[in-house]
Parts: C-alpha cells; structure tokens; sequence
C-alpha cells in the first residue's frame, strides 16, 4: 500500500471501507480523544504521531472505531463521529506538541465532514529524512523514546537500532524517491549502462532502453530496465530528482553491466 494523505471526504472513502480496511503500515484508527484523561493522553498521543514521523509517514484517523477480525487484525469496524474537534486541537497545541522532538511540526490536523455534521479528524503526518523524532515523557524511567510503526501497530527503537538509523545516510534518499514516485513514472537514469560482448564492452544508447522503479524497499530500490530487473543499493545512489519532462532523475556511484546471455544486470563500481 502506497503512503496515504486524507484531506477531504473523498480521500476518505478512497482508503477506508468499513469492515475491511485493516490498520497498517500508514493507517491508524482511533474511535475518540478522551479529553478527561489528559495525563498519559499527551504522551500517547505524541507518540501516535512520532511512530509515523519517524517510519514511512501516514495517516491517523479519529473517529473510527477499530475491532479485530477473524485474523486478529484490526479494521475499520465503524465511523463514531467526533464532537469535540476544537479542543482536541486545543490540546494538541498546547500539550502534545511540547513533548515531540525536534520542534519542526511534520504533520497537519484536519476536520473530514463526511456526512451533514458528522466528522472525523485526520492527522496527516510525513516523514522525517534524516535523524529521528522522540516523545519526551514526563513521569517515565524511560525520560525519551524514540517509536515506529509497522503493520501491526507501533514498536519503539532499542538503543542499538536507534544508533544504526542516526547513522544512516540512505534515509533521506528513501524518502525523497517515495516523495516523488508513481508507478507510471518514468526513470532517467544519468548513469552509464554497458552492453558486454564478445568483443569488447559497449555503451548502450539512452535511446534503446527504458528505465521504471519495480519497487521501493527499506534498504535498496530495484529499476525495471526494459523489463529486466535490477537491485540498487541507496548507498549507491548519488543524487535523485524530479526532472522538468516530470521523469525521476537518477545518478548511481557504479556502472551497470548488461551481461552478454541477458541475465539480470549486475553493477560495477
């Protein structure tokens, strides 16, 4: 599933169906924000928010009750209508705002009128490039933590992971080629492709081949060239960008081989 922005009752409907819409990677559903409870609410709520922040972006919907299926999953099981929008962005400004760190705000509150009066909040929240965002707790042993999501709801970072991920140089290219990606999108790739023959290696022409993303994983990309397929390491990845003809600007540190019995690519640094 592909990161997910809800702005309108549109987008709203285009992700969620009740009943079967299941909480994942960049879905959240929470039936309400009760206010009565602001003690631990900021925390948890700061902590909603930064699981996002600090994995793939995405969305988190108040306002839909959640109830576990046959599987165990959770899904969307109905909309429960939110009544107290203000407030709950009151408290949002006021106290779950000064427990996430850094204090550039990567996420937007918006009111999702779906039906007369009716409405649900939808927290869309992107994604940091670099570094990671913590929750700072109040009255914890655990005086800051670092949380993330996966499918199956939010987990929290271990002192070795979170020195791994402040160490990484590919989370901002990561991050840029999802911003800019879609599935229909063209790569032109700035990179020297080799066609190795019996007799000596030979540069292909741009013009005989054509360059698709396949797919976007955590730690590498893997590029359709004329329907064969490649894996790209982000290490590799010198620059990325959106070109003026809307194609995907790609430069690797590394040549591509096109082996002579049109076997998968192999790179060469």
């Amino acid at each position: 599933m592909r990161k997910v922005h809800i702005s309108n009752a549109k987008d709203l409907f285009s992700y969620i169906t009740i009943g079967i819409t299941e909480e994942n990677l960049f879905l959240d559903f929470k039936r309400e924000i009760d206010l009565s409870k602001k003690q631990n609410l900021s925390e948890e709520l700061a902590c909603d928010i930064c699981q996002f922040i600090n994995t793939d972006g995405g969305c988190l919907l108040i306002g839909i009750e959640e109830r576990k299926n046959t599987s165990g999953v959770k899904v969307a099981h109905k909309l429960s209508p939110v009544t107290n929008y203000n407030e709950i962005c009151q408290f949002i400004n006021d106290s779950v705002l000064e427990l996430i760190f850094p204090k550039k705000q990567l996420f937007e509150v918006i009111p999702i009128n779906y039906r007369k009066n009716d409405i649900v909040i939808s927290i869309n929240i992107s994604p940091t490039q670099s570094s990671l965002y913590c929750v700072k707790h109040k009255n914890s042993n655990k005086y800051f933590q670092f949380p993330y999501r996966t499918n199956y709801g939010k987990k929290y970072f271990n002192f070795d992971e979170l020195e791994l991920r402040m160490h990484s140089s590919n989370r901002e290219k990561y991050i840029k080629i999802q911003n800019i990606w879609k599935d229909s999108k063209e790569v032109k790739l700035l990179t020297p492709i080799v066609k190795k023959t019996i007799k000596k290696e030979k540069l292909w022409d741009h013009r005989d081949y054509s360059v698709f993303i396949g797919g976007i994983f955590e730690n590498e990309i893997e590029l359709l060239i004329n329907d064969r397929s490649i894996n790209i390491p982000y290490g590799l990845i010198t620059d990325v960008w959106n070109t003026e003809d809307n194609k995907i600007g790609l430069i690797l540190s590394a040549k591509i081989i096109d082996p002579e019995d049109r076997s998968r690519f192999i790179l060469k640094l």
